[in-house]
């Protein structure tokens, strides 16, 4: 037996481990294993479908005279990831001599421990009269072959049957390329990209549809697919096509005429691609990925994880998470693509879309030059993996990312999101795993790999094996000092600093050889010496040339060609012949992989027992070759395997409360509408004095004998003195900026220029330089951002928000303490604030109305876009809508006006590809401006109370969109307009849904508001309580919250009682008293 070299420091081997701990370091550190797999894992083409790569053995006998890979942790380091405890890493069993023998190969007496421990840990007392049983260390983190064994047939079986074969992949690809040829054929120009499962090849039999997405140039995406429609549908080979409206995005789902194949086309889903085209790439780096994509998937699916409508995942989630664990271990399976193309200073970045392109192009590259040193089996990877999410990652605190292998801390804001959060790698702040809200959904997932993990990991007449896989191997964090395992005070700029000094870059693009990741304090050296195992299996290079040409002869008995067979049958008869041709030759290939697997086994266990048999304890070499045994059990993904036989718990998609469905959600009700009583003149005179109150002008209270004048400061109204603020800031930034761009304009938009700015609203800045520069605007932004960085006393809470639909820099002036967002080329936004300045000055009642509105919507907050409610502009927008709706109506169209009707050409200003003309000559409105009906008399409080009834009785939320670019009512259908609220178009950018962002549950809170104060400032107060008021008294008893929100829950069971129902049946015009709840 070799005996280790004495400069090799003492440590315990194992078949699948080197743990290694030196005498000198025992007293000062912990140490954790450091995975060095042995085996061949031969590559073979990508497209031999399914690639499964399972290796010619499980693993291959240790070269003990190798020098061992250790690392040190710091002492007693266990938060956040819960390592099994050290010691556990270093005991030793005894076994007495006649149960050595029986382990045979799975333990060898060659296996040895530091002398100092061993004696220690195994000094035991023997009885008299009984002879002291023989000690022999047994490693506690071995998996047996037997155990492995079943995994790997358990699994190959499992993806058999759950998998597209081979043949569903070429026949869903031939339909790919057929609609293809289709659509070029009505349409050359037409751009065709397909994406989804089916592109990096996890397809689901049964489940997997076939994703494509056309783009026509120059072509909206909902007229796109209305032309899409006409053309599958005259097309012979699919059915039962049509515009799926409650999908998101808007889509075509149709069937294949005599399959059941599904296919599924949308119009620009960008992200969708983008995030398929990184999966895809990835699957390229290693081979082992696409398996794991595919086991993963399957209990997912089994056990409904991947279900956002019931309230869990979205599939490409366990995509991302097993590609963020294998980059997580140690030594890594995947690179990550992102820190290796942009360098880890910028992670987690945000990349441009014309940059997708050529970062496609190099990691395609790189993936050529790319071999992971771990080279764990499939089996261990997947058990690996189920303890990595249950175990050892921190999921309170740590962010699922592929972009960096660096740990990525949750933010402040994240941090109240205590599930998974997994960055989407195409917009960093947008959570994949947002779908996952309610407790009990996250439980249930977090309860199934667990049982899924004791599941895989129990092996008969066994102990469990949980404990051995958790230190079977380590992932980067196990690399950080100590004091970065707490996560108290931990900055991600140390965690960074930390990264950068540990780990070098992974690739260098413009290098023809990739650079290998290492430990920078440490480095290895292993030398794989394997003559004993040469010597029992390997052939001689003679002997091999002579067996190979031996096996490349064609076999004598060959199966007849389907092209031989279906020679002079018909086109249906070929197709009957090819559906059971293929069906016999899965059958026959299935059952040829189970032979060869079987023959592998039996090699594996014969060349191992003939080892375990030469250096056994006390027995004599024998020349009878041992018997071969297999495992016995069976593995399957059964939903009741993991106590999931009822599925996900039911979770309401809007409130996430398990005590209902989305369909009975109290939170989507609303309170009956009641019929309004007659108000006085009075009352009329009291509402139209609280609009110029909120306002901010002189307010005029008529009682039955009094005349009572109030004179308030403004309450909302900019002043000219804050106007004159927001004008010197905007001096400021010009000055600024005029150094690196000369020609620059700097200008103020939204609510501080419109005419509807409180005093305490923010400032809007654009930044002009239009065919000025050839920088992208998101370069130009980075410049003014280091720029506006370079004025701490001026500016501070600087922030670059890259993700938002317009990416701006928002930052707060020091001096005046206000709140600026900066864009840049956003010409629109200045265009819009003239819009809607020029309706404020046609009449005074726009600015009341629009003031009230706004007063109303902050009182009961949902006037911020950010928290997924309307903005202020979108309300504003609801305002000019009624006016010119309301007859006679108080505002024109504008953009419908001209002096000369006949002439169309100067009815079209281009500003950003959108026509931004508007009627702006005032003085002159009167003469083009014909009202047929006369002014309107109606005083502002009239008004506001028939703003009120109009969008809670009048309205038809389901068939028409909010404009006030035209006076006939747009439908839902022209625009490509579906979700299940309030659709306001945007009056240039006319693809612009400024409600696209409302959330469901959000909009029924802004129709209770509606509702509410329809019926607060309806309804007249009695006399008395007039006369005992005051003008305060009267605004806080109509702006009262509590009322507003049905805050109070005595008031909301009131309101509620044989009131309720659903928000559907609100959609209309009118209730159907039959909707009602008796």
């Amino acid at each position: 037996m070799n005996q280790p070299s004495s400069n090799i420091p003492s440590a315990v081997y194992t078949n699948q481990t080197h743990v290694a701990v030196s005498s000198d370091d025992m007293n000062n550190h912990s140490y954790v294993p450091f995975v060095s797999y042995h085996q061949n894992s031969s590559n073979t083409s990508r497209n031999n479908f399914p690639p499964r790569s399972y290796p010619q053995q499980f693993y291959r006998p240790i070269n003990y005279n190798s020098q061992p890979q250790y690392f040190p942790l710091a002492p007693n380091q266990r938060p956040p990831f819960n390592f099994a405890p050290v010691s556990t890493r270093f005991t030793s069993r005894t076994y007495q001599t006649t149960d050595v023998q029986n382990i045979q190969h799975r333990y060898q007496e060659q296996q040895w421990v530091p002398k100092n421990n061993f004696n220690q840990t195994n000094k035991t007392s023997v009885p008299q009269g009984q002879t002291q049983m023989k000690k022999v260390v047994i490693p506690s983190r071995e998996f047996t072959p037997e155990h492995l064994y079943a995994l790997h047939t358990s699994f190959d079986k499992i993806l058999n049957d759950h998998c597209f074969s081979k043949t569903d992949l070429e026949q869903h690809l031939d339909i790919y390329h057929h609609l293809r040829d289709i659509i070029h054929t009505r349409q050359p120009d037409a751009q065709i990209t397909l994406y989804g499962s089916l592109l990096f090849e996890c397809c689901l039999k049964e489940t997997s549809n076939i994703d494509i997405d056309i783009q026509f140039n120059k072509t909206l995406p909902y007229e796109t697919l209305k032309e899409l429609l006409d053309i599958v549908r005259t097309s012979d080979h699919c059915k039962e096509a049509y515009i799926n409206t409650d999908h998101n995005p808007l889509c075509i789902d149709m069937s294949i005429i005599n399959s059941n194949i599904l296919v599924r086309l949308t119009s620009n889903n960008i992200r969708a691609i983008q995030l398929s085209q990184i999966i895809e790439i990835y699957t390229k780096f290693d081979k082992r990925l696409l398996s794991l994509l595919r086991l993963f998937r399957i209990p997912a699916k089994t056990c409904n994880l991947d279900r956002p409508d019931l309230g869990t995942l979205h599939p490409i989630v366990f995509h991302f998470m097993i590609i963020h664990f294998l980059q997580q271990l140690d030594p890594p399976v995947l690179p990550c693509l992102h820190e290796c193309a942009f360098g880890i200073d910028k992670a987690p970045m945000m990349v441009n879309a014309d940059e997708y392109p050529e970062f496609f192009q190099k990691c395609n590259d790189y993936a050529s030059r790319w071999k992971s040193e771990n080279t764990t089996n499939i089996e261990m990877l997947f058990l690996q993996l189920l303890s990595y999410y249950v175990n050892k990652f921190n999921v309170t605190r740590l962010l699922i990312s592929i972009q960096t292998r660096m740990p990525l801390l949750k933010n402040e804001k994240q941090m109240l999101n205590r599930k998974f959060f997994c960055i989407d790698p195409t917009s960093t702040n947008r959570n994949l795993s947002y779908t996952i809200k309610a407790t009990n959904s996250f439980n249930y997932v977090q309860d199934i790999f667990k049982r899924a993990l004791d599941y895989f990991c129990h092996e008969p007449n066994h102990e469990n094996q949980i404990e051995k896989l958790n230190i079977s191997y380590t992932v980067v964090i196990d690399r950080f000092p100590k004091k970065y395992m707490y996560w108290q005070n931990v900055q991600q700029e140390s965690l960074r600093e930390h990264y950068k000094k540990t780990f070098d870059t992974i690739l260098a693009w413009n290098e023809g050889v990739e650079r290998v990741q290492v430990d920078s304090e440490i480095q290895s050296n292993i030398a794989c010496d394997d003559d004993d195992d040469n010597q029992i299996m390997s052939l001689s290079e003679s002997q091999k040339a002579h067996d190979q040409k031996h096996y490349d002869e064609d076999i004598g008995e060959k199966p007849v060609l389907f092209k031989t067979l279906s020679k002079d049958l018909n086109t249906i008869q070929k197709e009957i012949l090819r559906k059971e041709y293929d069906q016999q030759f899965k059958i026959f290939n299935t059952k040829m992989q189970q032979i060869r697997n079987d023959i592998q086994l039996d090699s594996y266990l014969l060349k191992e027992s003939v080892i375990s048999t030469d250096l056994s304890l006390n027995k004599a070499p024998s020349n009878k070759a041992p018997s071969l045994h297999h495992s016995g059990f069976f593995y399957d993904m059964k939903a009741e395997n993991f106590g999931a036989e009822k599925g996900a718990p039911p979770v309401c998609l809007v409130c996430y409360k398990s005590t209902h469905v989305k369909s009975d959600c109290p939170e989507l009700s609303l309170p009956k509408l009641i019929d309004l009583p007659l108000v006085s003149k009075n009352w009329i005179h009291i509402i139209s004095n609280i609009c110029g109150r909120v306002m901010g002008i002189c307010v005029y209270i008529y009682f039955i004998f009094f005349l009572i004048v109030f004179m308030f400061p403004d309450q909302c109204k900019l002043s000219a003195e804050d106007i004159e603020k927001r004008d010197k800031i905007l001096s400021y930034l010009q000055n600024a900026f005029e150094k690196c761009y000369p020609l620059c304009s700097v200008r103020g938009s939204g609510s501080a220029y419109n005419g509807f700015g409180f005093r305490q609203s923010d400032l809007d800045v654009c930044v002009l330089l239009k065919d000025q520069t050839e920088e992208l605007n998101i370069i130009i932004l980075e410049k003014l951002f280091r720029i506006i960085q370079s004025e701490p006393h001026k500016f501070r809470d600087i922030e670059l928000v890259r993700d938002a639909r317009v990416p701006i820099i928002r930052c707060i002036d020091n001096q005046f303490n206000i709140e600026v967002d900066l864009s840049v080329n956003n010409a629109l936004a200045v265009e819009n604030t003239r819009l809607l300045k020029t309706y404020t000055e046609i009449d005074f009642r726009v600015s009341q109305l629009g003031y009230m509105l706004k007063h109303l919507v902050k009182i009961c907050d949902i006037g911020d876009a950010s928290k997924g409610t309307l903005s202020s502009y979108a309300y504003i927008n609801m305002v000019i809508h009624f006016l010119q709706q309301i007859q006679p109506p108080v505002l024109p169209i504008l953009q419908q006006l001209n002096d000369d009707p006949s002439n169309k050409n100067g009815m079209i200003r281009q500003c950003m590809e959108s026509n931004v003309y508007f009627y702006d000559n005032l003085s002159k409105l009167g003469e083009v401006w014909v009202n047929k009906n006369g002014p309107n008399t109606l005083t502002a409080g009239e008004l506001w109370i028939e703003f009120l009834r109009y969008y809670t009785e009048q309205f038809d939320y389901e068939k028409n969109v909010v404009t006030i670019r035209q006076f006939e009512p747009l439908e839902r259908y022209k625009k490509g307009w579906f979700n299940k609220t309030i659709a306001i178009e945007d009056p240039f950018n006319l693809t612009h849904n400024l409600a696209d962002k409302l959330s469901q549950k959000n909009w029924t809170l802004i129709r209770l508001v509606f509702i509410q104060a329809r019926q607060r400032f309806g309804t007249e107060c009695k006399d008395r309580v007039i006369q005992d008021s005051d003008i305060d008294w009267i605004q806080d008893y109509l702006f009262d919250r509590n009322i507003l929100l049905l805050e109070n829950p005595r008031k909301l069971d009131k309101a509620n009682k044989q009131t309720a129902e659903p928000l559907q049946s609100l959609m209309g015009i009118r209730i159907d008293p039959k909707y009602h709840q008796s």
